[in-house]
């Protein structure tokens, strides 16, 4: 389920004017592209340009897994564009030597007519990181981004679908797409696209993203883009959602850790006897009941909550102030927070980052309270728990809340609880 949080959806209704979040759930989503074309150049730059595009490709050590390069279709040789890291000349010799991006080389790819296509953007640009986490916090998925830069009249690649929804941003230039039919529904990951045996059909869409501009792709929808007579920067949003299959592969081995039946071989011939097979398909049908299903994915849904890491921005500064923090000091959830917040009787353990934190009982009712608002006093908060001041000082040791500054009460943001 889709956060219902006012705050979590805010970034998500601003990408998708001036359609709302209910119109592209109920007629877009997982069922047919969307294109919002907005004209707006600065539409996108607050989270990336071509500018940023520079400083991460010149000032950052790409990872070489991070990068493909490609023409007309063709992947060009890594080799081509990659050297010997700085770190591998320090490293243990009997390790196999580190390799990065040359930006140069890179850059003269670029003016040859290649592609630029940058994997995980969201690990070197700080501003595409809060992007993703935003998403995160209304879809309660991961998401991941690429960019992609094409040069002028070029061409990265040819028709073809992906096996996961994709939102493109056109940051800058702009890019002819053509949409065509497809034969394969929402494929899933192991159904890739091959150009022998998923053919495109008719186009359906053909479209010129300017700066600004939005589409989206459910996945399997067949696409192809061009860059016509200036250059394409775009960002790709990916969207990895957990899909029945998951669950339903989640929950066989869940209920085979109680039920032996499960756990034989799924070729012994003793099936044929009558007996074990009874008590197979009585396995089967109890694992996968509505009940447990739905269980099963608010399970998985609540382990990537408890383990998404949340951005930490700020968080030395944060330490160093932490002296000053008083009763009279304002507090306030991180900004995209994710978490899960469990109690009992004696204690409440706060569940984020891949870390449980374990805090006093009134601890619970201290977090709900600052969950519901922008920010608080420390002292508004001692009425559920007397020793607030010590469990806010926790939360921001913890990187879970920060400690706001009298000028910057205004910039507190809200939080999203799993």
């Amino acid at each position: 389920m889709w956060s219902e949080e006012r705050s979590d959806r805010s970034l998500l209704t601003w990408l998708l004017q001036p359609y709302t979040v209910e119109e592209f759930a109920s007629t877009y989503y997982e069922r047919a592209p969307l294109v919002i074309e907005r004209r707006s150049p600065d539409h996108f730059q607050s989270y990336f340009s071509l500018r940023e595009m520079e400083r991460v490709l010149y000032g950052a050590e790409l990872e070489s897994d991070d990068m493909r390069v490609v023409k007309d279709g063709v992947l060009v040789r890594a080799d081509t564009y990659l050297r010997g890291s700085a770190r591998s000349e320090r490293d243990d010799q009997r390790l196999p030597p580190a390799t990065c991006i040359d930006a140069d080389r890179v850059s003269a790819l670029f003016a040859h007519g290649c592609t630029v296509v940058l994997d995980r953007v969201q690990s070197y640009s700080s501003s595409v990181l809060r992007l993703c986490r935003g998403l995160e916090a209304f879809f309660r998925h991961r998401v991941n981004t690429n960019l992609y830069l094409t040069p002028a009249s070029s061409q990265g690649f040819a028709a073809h679908y992906d096996t996961h929804d994709t939102v493109l941003l056109q940051v800058e230039g702009s890019k002819l797409w053509r949409i065509y039919g497809s034969e394969v529904e929402l494929p899933l990951v192991a159904q890739k696209h091959d150009k022998k045996r998923h053919p495109s059909g008719e186009v359906q869409i053909e479209v010129e993203l300017h700066p600004g501009d939005l589409l989206y792709l459910p996945r399997g929808v067949m696409h192809e883009g061009k860059c016509t007579g200036e250059i394409s920067l775009h960002l790709t949003l990916g969207l990895h959602p957990v899909l029945w299959t998951d669950v339903l592969e989640r929950a066989a081995k869940l209920a085979g850790l109680g039920e032996v039946s499960l756990r034989r071989t799924a070729f012994e011939p003793a099936l044929s006897g009558g007996g074990q097979e009874e008590a197979l398909l009585g396995a089967i049908q109890q694992a996968f009941t509505p009940e447990n299903l739905l269980k099963t994915l608010e399970e998985m849904r609540s382990q990537w909550v408890a383990g998404r890491r949340n951005v930490l921005d700020g968080q030395l500064q944060q330490l160093v102030n932490l002296s000053a923090l008083s009763e009279r000091s304002c507090i306030a959830i991180r900004e995209h927070m994710l978490y899960e917040l469990r109690e009992d009787e004696v204690s409440t353990q706060l569940l984020f980052s891949g870390k449980v934190v374990k805090l006093p009982r009134g601890a619970a009712a201290v977090i709900r309270e600052l969950a519901s608002t922008s920010s608080l006093e420390v002292a508004a908060l001692t009425k559920h728990d007397p020793g607030a001041l010590a469990v806010a000082r926790r939360l921001i040791e913890e990187g879970f809340a920060t400690q706001l500054e009298p000028s910057g009460l205004d910039a507190a943001r809200g939080s999203a609880v799993a």
